[in-house]
């Protein structure tokens, strides 16, 4: 036992640190001075005693030998020798040590294990807000419960001032120790109005919660600070990371964020491991292109780096009245993430979760058996003009033979005639090219504070091996994150973010790319031979061996990222903020071509060739991008009477700077040993650099009138580097009102059942510098010319282009009407949005100008675009008793984009035009197929039956045949054509659908019982078309590829009301056109999930906190009328797919 303890100063020494170090020690000493605050030891432990007449050192040894409990106190302030008697029985060491020095003149201070024993006036402790005073404790008591009576179970109690607090059981029951009879707890409750309690001497009380208006008065993350809902008078969403992250085995936000907010779409194209999501709010933006800003902390980062388990909510600002605050990056909306933090006065708490999940492919094309593929192959090459009875330059008869003989051999190649005959065994060549693949996901983290420090500490490691076979295909990320926020007194709060994040992609090398491979097997028929040539040893071509042989290529992605953060309130009502981030990304990647040999099953075994990989070769590629932002902001609120205002004002400023270079060699000695030193052929070198940056002045003013009438007015002044000085800046000014129509008091008799009423209006303009960084200065090309000039090829330098003299910001504008309720004591809440936008001044060629003018025409800007939209939102929330409550969630949006100016003098279609609908399909309208009664013999040649109209045109200057399609003639010429092509003449053309997603939905059911709870997640788009004239569209999508099983009813003179034409690869009967254009309207069945959370009373006595472990499925199912094989998700591409996961996980809290 430790008796003495002095305090000594000694000299401070003055190191020279870099910034790296500073941000490191600093983050070191914040989170050190966060752990030594807490209390958690002292709070969890309890202790029986049972002694008589025992001395204080007795005591104080018997209390340290069952325990891990130590004193420390100086021997001449406690009388060691004064006898007691304590008896206690699963009492915390507070209440022990009241008991013991109720008489004494003595204080205690708890730090964790370490036990302070002082006289008052020699206190060691430096805030008396940490001593804990020795006086009488009352015991209070009671129960929490809802306006019907059901007990809260797990609601917080707190003695107000304190850090002394509990939680109500499981009846809803409490028990708490105060130190004053007239004590205020604050008692509160997830989705119920917190209270404040006055105790007044009463030792018993019956609590009963109103429902918070859910999340009206909640608090939602805005542009550079917070604001209630309630308040909020522009198009803003914010979802909980609870709400659509926790317990679902996702990996990247996007995919969590599909189908949850009303307006933003997230998309992917493919499927490989570790490849992002993108985002877009509310419908197209730009012919220039153009996304959303993503911040995370208030500081832009890919939100494809940031674990899903850090997220504390997202927030979707989405008019310009609430995204203008961020100026010329914000055109297009703002998505915030805010990680998560520390809460004050609470113990260390460590949660770990860990999911193990396996994927396969969402969907597989239903391809016919070998000898269909060559039948009906046979017949689509003749069909096509090509040998009849052949197929791939092979004999059908023969080859159909071969298989349907007793002597077949699967998977041979016999030779006859010196033509071989590949009989691959019905083999489904992409079915073999994946196997289910594993995913692991860890993810740690610490968090906790005291009365003035929190922290936030998490660590993740995320394995993820994809769907192709061996395991070739992975990506891994470890990232780790540290997060200190600290009130040094009660004027000043400081704060610091440090995260860092590993990303390392691995893709073996396949001739052209991953994705050509995949693309390729896809479609590959079923007589294709899977495995190595026995002859050569060679893999076939697109076999599952070609995966096992490519190189392995790497892509990595280093992110770091520091955040600086303090906070000023030098009087009441003023806050001013200051906030530095840094940002360095890392690019390193690794593109191996590796030389071996391939086999094609049609040339025979032993025949080996090399395609794309000969010579081998070595490309490096590394990209740094540096990013800095410096941010200021002063707020001052004010209320006088019943008027609030609210003022904040602030200075913004970034800075970017990226650099690539790569280096190319061809020629590798050894693949063995890939290097670019030990390489003998061509090589090649490039690099490049970008810099930009930005400057602004921002406001923002809010006005309430006694939280009816609202108003609030935002205006930035930016510039920006990607314009020349006189059009650099822009002012960027917006405005929105509100009118809480609840709060009227002629409202007072719909109380019963409208609890919440709201209407509200923005309007407001953006500038968008989403382009080029250097578009606005005429460059001049640089190359190798095609002459020959003194034996040599010389450099030559070309003009430069021409740059408008008013090349400037695109300007964005928008309008927004919006509407918020709640009904039957906020169970059911509901928003509606209208909107629309317009992009005016898209940067484009202008004018038409000569051609002898030599080079191409300037951008101007030239063009405009509107975009007009409306979003709707249901949110059903009941707890029916206190075992039993259940939830449903319902979003559906849909935009319509239109291009308002273009020049296009010609109106041609193959262009933008005024009037255009953004995503249209033009296309003839399919009248039939043709049949042998359309057609007659005239002097011994086919002619078209009187009264059909002509359709040499699309069929090349003849007669078409039975079968074939007959196209309507919409312009009744008696010729099917599409004229001129343009807006006055395009023949029989005309408007057949529309390839964006219209009608986007979600809906997610959520039921709890008990310590059990469901949830399902449905995601979809109501409309969609998508046109193809591949082999998903029609029997014959190409020579070379398979023919699919749904497409088999076409047309035979035996079957004349089939569906499809007759096969021909060639483009006639594939023009686009209605019979045949594809619904990809789809439901997905997103995520469906079971979780079992164990008793809290019985993981209290091991001193955890919680337990819940779950089963999860994310995209099982898919509802869709697009042929097998199609996923809709991906633009009906058949590229890497989705994955199809089940998972299983466990959360464990302590």
């Amino acid at each position: 036992m430790k008796k003495l303890y002095r305090l000594k100063h000694g000299p401070i020494l003055l190191l020279k640190l870099d910034l790296k170090m500073k941000l490191s020690v600093l983050l070191f000493i914040a989170t050190f001075f966060a752990l030594q605050a807490n209390t958690s030891y002292g709070q969890l432990t309890k202790i029986t005693l049972n002694l008589k007449n025992v001395s204080i050192e007795q005591l104080l040894d018997e209390i340290e030998k069952n325990t891990e409990f130590r004193f420390v106190y100086k021997i001449e302030d406690i009388d060691l020798n004064r006898i007691v008697s304590v008896k206690a029985k699963e009492e915390k060491i507070t209440k022990i040590l009241h008991g013991v020095f109720l008489q004494d003149n003595i204080e205690f201070d708890i730090r964790d294990r370490l036990v302070y024993l002082v006289e008052q006036k020699l206190s060691p402790i430096k805030s008396k807000k940490d001593v804990v005073h020795l006086q009488k404790q009352y015991k209070i008591s009671g129960m929490v419960s809802d306006e019907n009576g059901l007990p809260l179970s797990g609601a917080s109690i707190l003695e107000k001032g304190t850090v002394n607090g509990t939680q109500a059981d499981f009846d809803g029951n409490f028990s708490i120790d105060v130190e004053n009879e007239d004590a205020i707890l604050v008692i509160s409750y997830i989705g119920f109005a917190t209270i404040e309690l006055n105790t007044n001497g009463q030792s018993y009380f019956k609590i009963a919660l109103k429902e918070s208006a859910s999340g009206l008065e909640e608090v939602i993350v805005v542009g550079y600070g917070t604001q209630r809902k309630s308040d909020i008078t522009g198009a803003v969403s914010q979802v909980k990371g609870a709400d659509f992250v926790e317990e679902r085995p996702v990996i990247s936000v996007g995919q969590a964020l599909q189908g949850v907010v009303p307006g933003l779409t997230v998309s992917k194209s493919n499927g490989i491991p570790g490849e992002g999501y993108s985002f877009n709010i509310r419908g197209y933006n730009s012919i220039n292109g153009g996304s959303p800003l993503v911040l995370v902390d208030g500081s832009e980062l890919d939100p494809n780096l940031i674990p899903p388990s850090d997220i504390e909510s997202v927030t979707v600002l989405k008019d310009a009245s609430s995204a203008a605050i961020y100026g010329a990056r914000a055109a297009f909306g703002v998505i915030l993430i805010t990680t998560k933090s520390g809460k004050k006065n609470t113990k260390t708490q460590f949660t770990y979760t860990n999911i193990l999940s396996s994927t396969r492919p969402t969907t597989f094309p239903d391809k016919v058996d070998p000898v269909t593929q060559v039948k009906v192959g046979g017949i689509q090459w003749e069909n096509a003009g090509r040998t009849p009875g052949w197929y791939w330059g092979r004999n059908v008869d023969t080859w159909a033979g071969l298989y349907e003989s007793p002597d077949y051999v699967p998977n041979s190649i016999p030779v006859i005639n010196d033509i071989a005959y590949p009989l691959g065994d019905n083999n489904n060549m992409i079915e073999y090219m994946v196997e289910p693949g594993l995913t692991l996901n860890h993810n740690l983290s610490v968090s906790g504070g005291s009365n003035n420090t929190t922290y936030f500490l998490s660590a993740g490691l995320m394995n993820q091996n994809g769907v192709l076979v061996l395991d070739k295909d992975r990506y891994n990320r470890k990232n780790v994150m540290t997060k200190v926020d600290s009130e040094i007194n009660n004027w000043l709060s400081i704060g610091a973010t440090l995260g860092f994040t590993r990303g390392i992609q691995n893709m073996p090398y396949i001739p052209n790319n991953a994705s050509y491979m995949y693309s390729v097997s896809y479609l590959r028929p079923t007589f294709w031979l899977t495995g190595t040539d026995e002859v050569s040893g060679a893999p076939w071509g697109f076999s599952p061996a070609m995966v096992d042989l490519g190189a392995k290529n790497t892509y990595e992605t280093k992110n770091t990222n520091v955040q600086l953060r303090a906070s000023v309130k030098p009087f009441e009502g003023m806050n001013i903020e200051a906030n530095y981030t840094h940002r360095s990304i890392s690019q390193n990647d690794s593109y191996h071509v590796n030389k071996y040999a391939m086999a094609n099953p049609t040339d025979g075994p032993g025949i080996v060739y090399y395609y794309r990989n000969d010579p081998n070769s070595l490309r490096k590629t590394a990209g740094f991008n540096n990013y800095d932002n410096l941010y200021f902001t002063g707020e001052y609120q004010k209320k006088i009477l019943d008027h609030n205002f609210k003022l904040m004002v602030g200075y913004s400023q970034e800075e970017s700077s990226e650099n690539s270079f790569f280096a190319q060699r061809q020629g590798l000695i050894s693949d063995e040993v890939p290097a670019l030193s030990l390489a003998i052929g061509n090589s090649s070198v490039g690099d490049g650099t970008t810099e930009w940056a930005t400057r602004s002045g921002l406001y923002r003013l809010n006005y309430d009138y006694k939280g009816k009438y609202l108003l609030e007015t935002l205006g930035r002044y930016d510039g920006s580097s990607r314009f020349e000085r006189d059009n650099r800046f822009i002012f960027s000014p917006s405005a929105s009102v509100g009118w809480v129509v609840s709060r009227e008091s002629f409202m007072e008799s719909t109380n019963t059942w409208l609890n919440f009423l709201k209407i509200r209006a923005s309007y407001g303009t953006q500038g968008n510098q989403q382009v080029g960084a250097y578009s606005y200065i005429p460059s001049m090309n640089t190359g190798t010319a095609n002459w020959i000039l003194n034996g040599e090829r010389p450099l030559y330098t070309g003009p430069g282009g021409l740059v408008s003299d008013y090349y400037t910001w695109e300007k964005v504008n928008s309008i927004n009407f919006g509407m918020d309720l709640a009904f039957f004591k906020n169970k059911l809440q509901t928003t509606l949005e209208v909107y629309e936008r317009e992009t005016i001044g898209m940067l484009t060629a202008g004018q038409v100008l000569p051609d002898l003018l030599g080079t191409s025409v300037p951008n101007e800007n030239s063009a405009d675009l509107k975009v007009k939209g409306w979003e709707l939102s249901l949110n059903w929330a009941d707890r029916v008793s206190d075992k039993f409550s259940y939830s449903t969630n319902v979003i559906l949006y849909d935009d319509k984009a239109t291009i308002t100016s273009y020049e296009n003098p010609t109106g041609f279609l193959g262009s933008l035009y005024e009037g255009k609908e953004v995503g249209e399909i033009w296309g003839y309208e399919t009248d039939r197929l043709f049949q042998e009664t359309d057609f007659e013999s005239v002097d011994s040649e086919r002619q078209y039956v009187p009264g059909i109209p002509t359709q040499n045109f699309i069929f090349g200057n003849r007669i078409p045949y039975p079968g074939d399609v007959k196209y309507k003639d919409l312009n009744n010429d008696g010729v099917v054509d599409r004229g001129e092509y343009t807006l006055e003449d395009h023949g029989d053309l005309t408007i057949i659908g529309n390839s964006r997603s219209r009608y986007q939905y979600g809906i997610k059911l959520g039921a709890a019982y008990n310590n059990i709870d469901f949830s399902i997640f449905l995601q979809g788009v109501a409309k969609k078309d998508y046109w193809t004239g591949g082999a998903f569209g029609f029997t014959a999508g190409s020579q070379y590829e398979s023919i699919l099983s749904h497409t088999l009813d076409y047309w035979t003179p035996e079957n004349t009301d089939a569906f499809y034409p007759r096969p021909d690869d060639r483009s006639y009967n594939k023009q686009t056109q209605t019979r045949y254009l594809l619904n990809a309207a789809y439901m997905r069945l997103k995520n469906i999930r079971i979780g079992y959370s164990l008793p809290k009373d019985v993981l209290s006595k091991i001193g955890i906190e919680s337990i819940k472990i779950y089963f999860s499925g994310e995209n099982l199912m898919l509802f869709s009328k697009l042929p097998q094989g199609m996923d809709p998700e991906l633009g009906a591409s058949h590229t890497f797919p989705l994955a199809k996961d089940l998972s299983f996980g466990t959360t464990i809290s302590f």
